[in-house]
C-alpha cells in the first residue's frame, strides 16, 4: 500500500524518512491518522511546506517520506517523531532517550536529482493521489 501527495517545487529539499516501530503492528490508515497527521501539523505550524509518501515494505513495516523545504534541526525532527510514537507506546522513552533511529533525513540540493529520487520512492504507488 502506499500513499503519496504533491510535491512543492524549490531549490532543495530535505528528504525525511520516518520509520514506524513494527511493535504496535498498525494499519497504514492508523498510523497516517495517529501519527503522520500530527507531525505534519508540526511542520505546518513551523512554516514548513512538505509532500509525502507512505509505504509499507516487504517485511510489513510502515514508514513514511516526507519531502521538506526548510531547514530543521534533525534532532527536533527525531524528537517531534519519536515524541508521537512513545504517546502511542510504540517506543518507550528512558532518561531522556527517545528511543531507536526511527528517522532519516537527506539533503538534495539539485532539482532534477531529487525528482529522480521521488519518483524512485513512489513510482510504483497504484493508489490514488492526494493533494496536500
Amino acid at each position: 500500500m502506499c500513499m503519496k501527495h504533491k510535491i512543492v517545487k524549490t531549490k532543495w529539499h530535505s528528504l525525511l524518512t520516518l520509520a514506524v516501530s513494527p511493535k504496535g503492528n498498525w494499519s497504514m490508515e492508523n498510523a497516517r491518522d495517529l501519527l503522520l497527521s500530527p507531525f505534519l501539523d508540526w511542520l505546518r505550524f513551523e512554516g514548513v511546506s512538505y509532500a509525502w509518501t507512505g509505504k509499507i515494505n516487504q517485511k510489513g513495516h510502515i514508514y513514511f517520506r516526507v519531502s521538506i523545504s526548510s531547514s530543521i534541526s534533525w534532532l527536533r525532527i527525531r524528537e517531534q517523531w519519536n515524541q508521537l510514537q512513545a504517546r502511542h507506546h510504540l517506543i518507550i522513552p528512558l532518561n531522556g532517550y527517545l528511543g531507536p533511529v526511527s528517522t532519516d533525513i537527506q539533503i538534495i540540493k539539485e532539482s532534477d536529482r531529487f525528482r529522480s529520487y521521488w519518483v524512485v520512492h513512489t513510482d510504483n504507488c497504484n493508489d490514488e493521489a492526494s493533494g496536500a
